[in-house]
């Protein structure tokens, strides 16, 4: 590689997308490279470098430390760090992979004032905002090839002003039904085609069940299982919306404009109305609130169930851990309000799931902070975001691409669902990426209180509603209550 540029092209040959690569991270192996030009090692500790050296002369080497985006995307990480490398010949990267595992030594080196000189997944809240450089300080950022919401956006979540600790390079993420094509038609069943509406999803869900009943190797007709982000946020507000409840009805009950009390007024009580008679008719597993998320997404994996509603993540496991039942993925929308809306995570977020680079405040006096710096500018430039698009996007950028034309994203639920959504193959819908009920009260949010819906502790209570112990009203007592004590607005 240190003889020649390597080739956008080239980069993607290199290690494949989707399920290839996917399947390569989890194998703990990579792809094949022409050189070590970036090292991959785990989170826990710092390379023995450190890169504390003096700023290195000309023609010596350069040593960056980068946390990666994910470790299932460690390959793709690397060989887009490549690129940057062939263009700087004297940098040596080292690859920082941090999961659940390592995460507590990761933040220990934060705080020691130790961290990865470059975070390509980083995540803040109102409470350590300040660990990361204010992208506002940092001289030739790009602001007009970003979203509108990139300057503001951290202001309006947590009301700080004057200050960006990072930005999203992806728009949000798509949530779609997924299920097995084959499956389907030997089932007699067209989704794809059928459901349009939520009457339609009704029926088509009633004809599953009939088939499921009669097939001893298919245990459930919708899978789920338990995960306090996507049941208590996201399963919420995307359903919602096609039951006729825009996300604007869902940041005043947040705000406190609506009671959760208000069972006509409360944007989220036909949510659970439909998972009550879902869950009465056999469509749900049983106690699925108390079912492991990674148990339910293998069974789904393993053609236990041949639907489920998911994100990007399920898609890329499907294709790595089955191929064969992979190459038979398809998938529809949730039927869009009367608006034609359809939900994505906002772009703009900052504690969860984003797709930004940062560097850290406690490394601005390093020897190598302006070469970090010059690092993370690529990162967030259009050459790299590209790239990121193209090798481990689900998703469309958040930038202006028109430099280097758009990217071609073939990750399956782009290609199966979410593009032929923008082509207009479902109809003239759109994509509502604005903020959540939960991202707009953040500011107001008391340090250490319970989340109203996104936590653990709402499990158990979904499941004594489900199972008839509680009713609705009393369900959504509760979350009044939890709001009351969470909350101090005005």
């Amino acid at each position: 590689m240190a003889n020649r540029k390597l080739s956008r092209r080239e980069v993607l040959q290199l290690f494949g997308v989707g399920a290839a690569s996917i399947g390569l991270a989890a194998c703990g192996t990579e792809p094949p490279s022409a050189g070590p030009a970036v090292a991959p090692t785990s989170g826990g500790e710092a390379p023995a470098s450190g890169g504390q050296a003096a700023p290195a002369p000309a023609g010596d080497k350069i040593a960056l430390e980068v946390k990666s985006v994910q470790p299932e995307y460690s390959a793709q990480s690397k060989q887009i760090w490549d690129v940057y490398i062939e263009q700087n010949p004297n940098v040596e990267i080292t690859l920082v992979d941090v999961n659940e595992d390592t995460q507590a030594a990761y933040d220990a080196r934060i705080a020691a004032g130790n961290p990865a000189d470059i975070d390509t997944q980083a995540a803040c809240t109102k409470a350590n905002y300040q660990q990361y450089t204010n992208l506002l300080d940092v001289a030739d950022f790009k602001w007009e090839l970003y979203h509108q919401n990139a300057k503001t956006g951290f202001e309006q979540i947590y009301g700080i002003a004057n200050y960006v600790p990072m930005v999203n390079t992806m728009a949000g993420y798509y949530f779609t039904f997924i299920h097995y094509k084959d499956k389907m038609e030997a089932a007699g069943l067209n989704p794809r085609q059928d459901v349009k509406t939520m009457e339609d999803l009704e029926t088509f869900l009633a004809a599953l069940k009939t088939h499921v009943d009669e097939n001893p190797d298919l245990d459930y007709v919708m899978d789920t299982g338990w995960h306090p982000w996507v049941l208590g946020t996201v399963f919420p507000s995307a359903m919602s919306i096609g039951l006729g409840q825009g996300k604007e009805a869902q940041r005043q009950l947040f705000q406190g404009e609506i009671k959760w009390t208000d069972m006509e007024q409360n944007p989220f009580v036909p949510y659970f109305q439909l998972y009550k008679d879902w869950y009465d008719k056999g469509y749900l597993p049983e106690k699925w609130w108390t079912r492991n998320w990674d148990e339910y997404e293998n069974g789904n994996i393993a053609q236990k169930s041949i639907l489920t509603f998911h994100g990007p993540w399920q898609w890329d496991k499907i294709e790595a851990g089955n191929p064969e039942a992979g190459a038979q993925l398809d998938g529809f929308p949730w039927p869009a309000n009367s608006e034609n809306q359809l939900y994505v995570t906002p772009t703009t977020t900052f504690a969860f799931n984003t797709n930004a680079a940062a560097t850290y405040s406690s490394l601005k006096d390093k020897p190598n902070a302006a070469d970090a710096r010059k690092a993370m500018l690529w990162w967030y430039s259009p050459e790299s975001v590209k790239l990121q698009a193209e090798a481990i996007g689900s998703n469309a950028p958040a930038m202006d691409l028109s430099s280097v034309g758009e990217p071609e994203i073939r990750q399956t639920q782009w290609v199966k669902v979410v593009k032929p959504i923008k082509d207009g193959e479902f109809g003239q819908l759109t994509f509502d990426d604005s903020l959540h009920g939960k991202d707009v009260t953040e500011r107001f949010f008391k340090d250490g209180s319970e989340n109203v819906m996104e936590s653990d502790a709402q499990a158990s209570l979904i499941g004594d509603f489900l199972e008839n112990t509680i009713t609705l009203e009393q369900l959504m007592e509760t979350f009044q209550k939890r709001w009351d004590a969470a909350y101090q607005i005005g």
